[in-house]
């Protein structure tokens, strides 16, 4: 592009740009003002095109054969899936859907003058970043911890992660996330206090998987820093213990009492179905392996999940976590139509997976534990992409 060049060497700068558009295979062009800029790229950006297609294999849409759009023109789709982005002369880009992402493409350029399909670093007010690898796949994933933002009783994180590999980040099959405060007072003791995460309650409308992480009671003038250690896995892992909700509706000696999950050591629970809240809590309880009351060891919590068809679905999970009794106590929040759904299907499950479980062939930090530091944070403005609500 020749922008505002003079009348004097007009014609010697288009001679040699020319030969420039000739040898490279692209095109000149010469500007006198913005609008002539603005108009000439507008023109030029849409000149080309994409088409998403289903994998019909499996995806569920009605849409057979796919959208084609010009570039820079939204594409919606409208039901959950898998797709692939097509731009001729470029490999395709699978991705999947799982509803309410937003995802972005760009058309980046190779070192050897060749498109590629990219995305862009999702890296607004970040104070820590690291990559998670697996010992069994190569591709590396980027972790990104960004500014906190006060919430009434603790702070707010938001977490991201992007893959290096490919330009598409799908969403985690599961996840856990420990967050641990550090004070002078737990800094060089074992006897500190972590905040645990593993539902997968992904923002909306953001182009990578983005998690935001609320730690009640977390006092950012007594904590300024503190650590994070994260495991993520793409597929599936089989719980440790699996049983049907009806085995428990069916024999009420089973509900409100302490009972043991065979397999897992340590642990009892105790199931209560509250149909004033319209909620199902679960109580887990840890032993202490030495049978002290003041055993200072960690208690192993596990994953408590209510799984069910689609119509008996909790919309909200609350978990809280007594480390000193060793207890925790897992909220199930449902419609009030959808409680009674879950309570007569016969595909209601509770499932419950151990810690080592899940962590076992996970992708982590290289370094174990991300730390960082609150105060990175201070002069950033709360900008939309990393701190928004619902």
């Amino acid at each position: 592009m020749g922008f505002g060049i003079s009348a004097a060497e007009q014609s010697i700068a288009a001679n040699e740009f020319r030969q420039i558009e000739e040898a490279s295979g692209g095109k000149y062009f010469s500007f006198q003002n913005e609008r002539d800029l603005a108009r000439v790229l507008e023109e030029q950006l849409q000149l080309g095109s994409y088409e998403v297609t289903p994998i019909l294999e499996t995806a569920k849409t009605r849409y057979d054969n796919g959208y084609t759009k010009k570039l820079n023109e939204k594409i919606t789709l409208n039901e959950r899936g898998d797709y692939q982005l097509l731009i001729d002369g470029l490999a395709a880009v699978p991705f999947s859907v799982e509803g309410g992402e937003s995802l972005q493409f760009f058309l980046g350029a190779r070192t050897d003058g060749l498109s590629t399909i990219e995305s862009l670093p999702y890296q607004t007010n970040v104070i820590a970043e690291s990559e998670l690898k697996s010992d069994d796949f190569l591709d590396v994933w980027k972790v990104r911890m960004h500014r906190f933002k006060p919430v009434d009783g603790g702070i707010e994180f938001n977490l991201s992660l992007q893959s290096q590999s490919n330009p598409f980040s799908p969403r985690p099959s599961e996840i856990w996330i420990e967050l641990t405060p550090e004070t002078e007072e737990n800094k060089s003791s074992s006897a500190s206090f972590s905040y645990f995460f593993y539902d997968r309650h992904f923002e909306t409308s953001k182009n990578v998987p983005v998690m935001k992480l609320k730690a009640q009671g977390w006092n950012p003038q007594l904590a300024k820093r503190g650590n994070c250690e994260i495991f993520c896995k793409w597929e599936k892992t089989e719980p440790n213990f699996t049983r049907s909700f009806a085995d428990f509706i069916n024999n009420q000696n089973l509900i409100n009492q302490r009972q043991s999950a065979p397999g897992i050591e340590g642990l009892e629970f105790e199931i209560e179905v509250d149909k004033v809240e319209n909620a199902i809590k679960i109580k887990e309880y840890h032993q202490n392996k030495s049978g002290d009351d003041f055993d200072s060891e960690k208690p192993l919590w596990v994953r408590f999940d209510l799984t069910c068809e689609s119509k008996g679905q909790p919309y909200e999970v609350q978990r809280r976590y007594n480390t000193k009794d060793k207890s925790a106590e897992h909220t199930f929040k449902f419609p009030s139509d959808s409680l009674q759904h879950f309570l007569d299907s016969n595909k209601s499950n509770i499932e419950i997976q151990t810690q080592k479980s899940l962590k076992q062939g996970a992708y982590k930090l290289g370094s174990g534990k991300m730390e960082f530091s609150l105060d990175d944070g201070q002069g950033l403005l709360p900008i939309d992409a990393a701190t928004s609500d619902r």
